[in-house]
């Protein structure tokens, strides 16, 4: 017998993609001010007000997703056994590139000092199809490892360390947090916060950013705790040394938003609206559909190149190209979850991509950047075309719950004419 797998979530702030974009751009703003590199001008006022503005309009999209979407507390996911074909085909595959390529980056960049080897990894073309599969794949896992039964739990462990170990031969420490945060926010969507959960939380959030640096360093040739090329880099504030080993972190956050107020600042945009259109395409299109136009702006440190997800509509259109491209994400996301609303196991698989969306809206246009987002299609397309439908719980609890008082009802007046 096939017993009901009926979950939780005590706290859909960690898979609301609203919610998390007005944290983590609140706490992009706080980290301009504070002036960690020294080699970035502070974040015009207009800019602020303009950022401050897509903030409470978060907030307010992220309470209509929480009461549409996650106001349902209760949830079951009618399969959620392992997937060991789909996950173990990424290591038959890796092999087949790693044979191709004729290194692994790994240890190329461990035992030979190469910085830059993953770049020129893979098989063209496969490579990029793999790594879609792989990311989607790894929401799927996340969703089914908080949702399934105990008997499927090390089956779904095992197959949830396979794109990561994939992702780790490959070196690439922003698609390895890209595949650990799902797991992070799920764990916590479905437990009961309590202190010790929180400080969990901020404990995990710690070890992340140290294993950020630490990784940073090795690639580029140094030890794991010498931090000395990013703080030359970047102009690291002196008065905050003693966060040298959280220098990557925190230089990924404020270089970001401070390449793009160093160009709002000094670099006029070019109002250019084929430009703009280009730039809300995801990049597998607009690359060959408009090869003339990228979202390249000027840096400060030519080494520093992430601008958040505006430096493209900036570039060519100002204001009004930051404003249209919050609008897309805004709308990407609605209509993601519109489309997967049908079956349990693609709405939280797509609020966890989507919340990821929102997460790395800093560092890039996840929506651009089809990399890390355009596999979200696939979840809409099996969504829209299962035969099956998951049961609404709260119609199911609610008509449990009726018919146990209409039976006590019926009890009790038998009772009464007796």
């Amino acid at each position: 017998m096939n017993t009901l797998k009926i979950k939780k979530i005590y706290n859909s702030i960690f898979i609301n993609p609203f919610f998390l974009y007005a944290i983590v751009w609140s706490i992009i703003v706080l980290a301009n001010f504070l002036n960690f590199n020294t080699i970035y001008p502070v974040i015009p006022i207009d800019l602020i007000i303009f950022f401050i503005f897509f903030i409470i309009i978060s907030i307010c999209l992220g309470i209509y997703v929480k009461k549409k979407y996650l106001n349902q507390m209760y949830y079951r996911i009618s399969n959620t056994k392992p997937m060991y074909l789909a996950n173990l085909s990424l290591l038959l595959i890796f092999v087949a590139e790693s044979l191709y390529s004729g290194f692994i980056p790994l240890f190329s960049i461990l035992f030979k000092g190469d910085t830059a080897t993953y770049q020129n990894f893979g098989i063209p073309q496969l490579t990029y199809l793999v790594s879609l599969f792989s990311f989607g794949l790894n929401m799927v896992n996340a969703t089914k490892l908080f949702s399934c039964k105990k008997s499927e739990i090390i089956g779904n462990v095992f197959c949830s360390l396979i794109p990561l170990f994939r992702l780790l031969l490959l070196y690439s420490r922003g698609a390895i947090l890209f595949c650990l945060i799902p797991f992070v926010l799920m764990f916590f969507a479905r437990m009961k916060l309590n202190f010790k959960r929180v400080v969990l939380f901020f404990a995990i959030v710690i070890v992340f950013a140290l294993g950020f640096n630490a990784f940073g360093n090795i690639r580029h040739g140094y030890s794991w705790n010498d931090s000395s090329y990013i703080i030359e880099l970047s102009g690291f504030n002196e008065k905050y040394r003693f966060l040298d080993n959280f220098s990557w972190s925190i230089t990924y956050i404020s270089s970001s938003v401070g390449n793009l107020s160093y160009n709002y600042v000094n670099v006029p945009s070019e109002k250019n609206f084929i430009g703009l259109i280009a730039m809300l395409i995801p990049d597998v299109f607009s690359k060959r559909l408009f090869p003339e136009f990228n979202r390249t702006i000027i840096y400060p440190q030519p080494q520093l190149v992430t601008s958040t997800m505006y430096a493209g509509g900036y570039k060519y259109f100002g204001l009004f190209g930051i404003i249209i491209q919050y609008i897309e994400l805004c709308v990407v996301i609605l209509l993601c979850l519109r489309l997967t609303k049908k079956r349990k196991i693609t709405l939280f698989s797509t609020l966890l991509t989507t919340s990821m969306m929102a997460l790395f809206s800093f560092f890039d246009n996840m929506v651009y950047f089809s990399g890390y987002s355009i596999f979200v299609v696939g979840f809409i397309f099996y969504a829209i075309f299962s035969r099956k439908r998951d049961v609404d719980l709260r119609i199911m609890i609610s008509k449990i719950v009726s018919n146990n008082l209409d039976n006590r009802s019926l009890i009790s007046s038998k009772i009464k004419e007796r």
